[in-house]
């Protein structure tokens, strides 16, 4: 059981992984189909998660990226909680600390 739960936690973590370069390369992908003096505020309202505002700055394909760096975003989260949750129960069933 133990080895199965270690093979999960590093599967999640290589998902986490994964997910988290989509999302940084829709981000910078988002960016690039900025204009030149909104780089910062398009930045910002992606960290805000303001996708209508960088729709209305940059375009309908800049709203492509956004979304896939909202659901790579949800899937890293996602992720990190299911491999803590994990490793809680790896914690639990391999019993107490000698």
């Amino acid at each position: 059981m133990a080895a199965m739960l270690q093979v999960a936690i590093t599967l999640l973590v290589v998902v986490a992984a994964g997910a988290w370069l989509v999302a940084a390369w829709n981000a910078l992908a988002a960016l690039r189909l900025a204009q030149k003096g909104d780089k910062l505020a398009t930045l910002r309202d992606m960290h805000s998660m303001n996708f209508a505002r960088i729709g209305e700055r940059s375009g309908p394909a800049a709203l492509l990226h956004c979304n896939r760096y909202a659901y790579a975003f949800i899937v890293f989260f996602g992720c990190v909680i299911a491999a803590a949750a994990l490793g809680v129960a790896f914690k639990l069933q391999s019993g107490p600390a000698a």
